[in-house]
């Protein structure tokens, strides 16, 4: 380890606490690779839940008793007007301010305000890098990360049914393809299986139609692998919604890790990311929804060899790679004081 590795030091100021999937993963995940990688991290007062009574105002009312000590305040999805305060009072001490945000926020005059006086701004995605680059040069790109050891691949045996899966929110996306799903119904012995809280909509949507659906409910993230593990080829539909283009789908990450082909819609980062006949499809019509799913179901080795690409593939996203791109990031900012 170097030394240079060792003299960095940086405090989190996060925007939630660990149940929050994004503060999770770039917060709490994060600091525990960067300690791993000889870098000294802190994050301002560690929870696993909020309090609701105080909320996060705690964090706030310490922070100018210990920020003096980092050489990197690391702001991640904070940007209000307090926030950008403690990001003003900090680079008067000599500070370097690390702003980072993994999707699109409504509130643009803070982001660019946030963005304007940060050394280094962090996104997932080109579109969200070229908004930030209208208000500053000091952007860069961090993709999603993936715990890679959390989602094992498994060996998954010839079955019936075929396990059609999605994880999370955002469940009425499979809206879009359930007229394909209904006539696959007919002709295979299929599943979808929702891991996740129900949505009454999607839920009956999918009974009227006929095609048989398993909803989980809601899990604690620990044991989403486990639920994943039954699941045979994983489904990302998206109606590509600005939200949906401005981030990275961890959850498409996390399929491919787990040794899932995956059939998405092919918006945002997601081709950049997918192989098209390499990890799975990318279907743009319902035709080709169709004949992409009809492929996975009726060949086994095909859904096995792309899943096994797609394991390989996502190793680039994950916590250590991505903590290392990091850290070069922030001796590059250092190295500017």
């Amino acid at each position: 380890m170097s030394n240079q590795k060792k003299a960095i030091s940086v405090l989190f100021f996060p925007a939630q606490d660990s149940f929050k999937a994004s503060t999770r993963t770039q917060v709490y995940e994060r600091a525990m690779a960067l300690r791993k990688e000889g870098i000294k991290a802190r994050i301002l007062i560690e929870k696993e839940r909020r309090n609701p009574l105080i909320g996060n105002k705690d964090r706030l009312l310490l922070f100018p008793f210990v920020f003096w000590r980092y050489d990197i305040i690391f702001f991640q999805k904070t940007f209000s007007f307090i926030h950008r305060f403690y990001a003003k009072l900090a680079k008067a001490f000599g500070k370097k301010i690390v702003f980072h945000i993994d999707d699109y926020t409504p509130a643009q005059e803070d982001f660019r305000k946030m963005v304007e006086l940060s050394h280094l701004t962090l996104v997932p995605s080109r579109l969200l890098c070229e908004m930030a680059k209208k208000h500053s040069r000091h952007v860069k790109i961090l993709p999603a990360v993936v715990d890679t050891g959390r989602f094992p691949p498994v060996a998954r045996a010839a079955k019936k049914p075929v396990v059609l899966g999605w994880v999370g929110r955002w469940q009425k996306n499979l809206m879009m393809i359930l007229d394909t799903l209904q006539s696959l119904c007919k002709r295979h012995h299929l599943l979808l299986k929702i891991v996740g809280s129900e949505d009454a909509e999607v839920a009956d949507e999918c009974r009227k139609r006929g095609i048989p659906v398993k909803i989980t409910g809601w899990l604690d993230s620990s044991d989403v692998p486990k639920e994943m593990e039954e699941m045979d080829i994983a489904l990302l539909p998206s109606p590509g919604s600005f939200l949906e283009k401005a981030g990275m789908h961890t959850k498409l990450l996390e399929y491919m890790a787990s040794g899932l082909p995956v059939v998405c819609t092919p918006i945002g980062e997601i081709p950049s990311i997918v192989g098209d006949g390499i990890h799975g499809y990318l279907p743009t019509s319902p035709s080709q929804w169709e004949e992409s799913l009809e492929r996975l179901i009726t060949d086994q080795s095909l859904r096995r060899k792309m899943g096994s690409a797609g394991r390989r593939h996502v190793q680039k996203y994950s916590m250590r790679h991505t903590t290392r791109q990091m850290i070069g990031y922030f001796s590059e900012i250092l190295k500017g004081s």
